[in-house]
């Protein structure tokens, strides 16, 4: 890189680090305004300016305005240039995330799911091309790479929610094996690469997410305490939490079943209290600060709901 793009790509990076560890959205929103101001003032390759809006989107979005992260996607797309295809992955991934923590939202929330599943294939499409075009990309191989580790996840994570809302059992089933195959892709392939932190944490907790949702108990606790043991800074540590909590959740949805399950209506109660954490988890993987907090007080939440569901269990 050219001292001006050292320049660009400094103040990209300090965006991000407001955004995604420090979770100061309005701060990174400037910061990003600061760094489109600076693209305006050299001679950048427009991928670039591209790559920024598409950061900027995250703590847009973050700041619960997805129409103006939509936007911000829109204006993206116009300048991704001609025989590039990274920035073109990184509009379409930013689009299904998007859709994926919104789609509660949406009156048709399987038609936006399957809007998140085509983009997010969409995303690994292009991250393909870019690895077979890397000459003319403003990323290298191994950046492109782990993109399509991160998009190879989101798509399980898209397949575990088609899985949730469908009533057809059929469908269920096939929705979950996809879930499972793509988090194992996932797996594999940072496993291969001897990851630690954040990325291989948060592909062991897409896969246990998934066992827990189709009640292989035993499968989920392994995956889950992998995730917990993949922690290695303060922001990991922070997933670490909720990923006990999880855990907890498992066992305790575990021990409903093992009663042929005569608790239900406390399981259903318990896990439709977790269902309104996703949102805040994923944010967590990032290095929400305060994340501790919101643990004690889900903490506090479960624990009596463990104690009377052991006490209906001792009748």
């Amino acid at each position: 890189m050219s001292s001006l793009e050292d320049r660009l790509e400094s103040l990209r990076l300090e965006a991000r680090e407001l955004a995604f560890n420090e979770r100061n959205n309005s701060a990174s929103i400037e910061k990003f305004e600061e760094a489109l101001q600076e693209f305006e003032q050299g001679q950048y390759s427009p991928s670039r300016k591209a790559e920024i809006l598409v950061d900027m989107a995250y703590p847009t979005r973050m700041e619960s305005d997805n129409d103006a992260a939509r936007a911000l996607l829109d204006k993206a797309a116009s300048f991704s240039e001609d025989g590039t295809f990274y920035t073109s992955g990184l509009i379409a991934e930013e689009r299904a995330i998007i859709i994926n923590y919104s789609y509660k939202n949406e009156e048709n929330k399987k038609e936006a799911l399957q809007e998140a599943l085509s983009q997010i294939n969409e995303a690994l499409s292009k991250y393909e091309l870019a690895q077979t075009n890397s000459s003319n990309e403003i990323r290298s191989i191994p950046e492109i790479q782990d993109k399509i580790k991160r998009a190879t996840g989101i798509k399980s994570v898209v397949y575990s929610n088609l899985a949730q809302i469908t009533e057809d059992l059929e469908e269920k089933e096939l929705y979950l094996s996809h879930s499972e195959r793509f988090a194992l892709e996932e797996i594999s392939l940072r496993e291969a690469a001897d990851e630690v932190g954040k990325g291989i944490q948060n592909a062991y907790h897409t896969l246990g997410h998934s066992y827990v949702n189709s009640n292989r108990f035993n499968e989920a606790e392994s995956l889950l305490k992998r995730a917990v043991s993949a922690a290695n800074d303060q922001a990991t540590e922070a997933v670490a939490a909720y990923l006990n909590y999880e855990l907890a959740v498992n066992s305790y949805k575990q021990a409903g079943e093992l009663q042929n399950n005569k608790t239900d209506e406390y399981v259903s109660e318990l896990m439709a209290e977790v269902d309104l954490l996703p949102p805040a988890w994923i944010e967590a993987t990032k290095g929400e600060p305060g994340w501790n907090s919101i643990m004690e007080m889900a903490s506090e939440e479960l624990k009596p709901r463990i104690e009377e569901f052991y006490a209906v269990l001792k009748k």
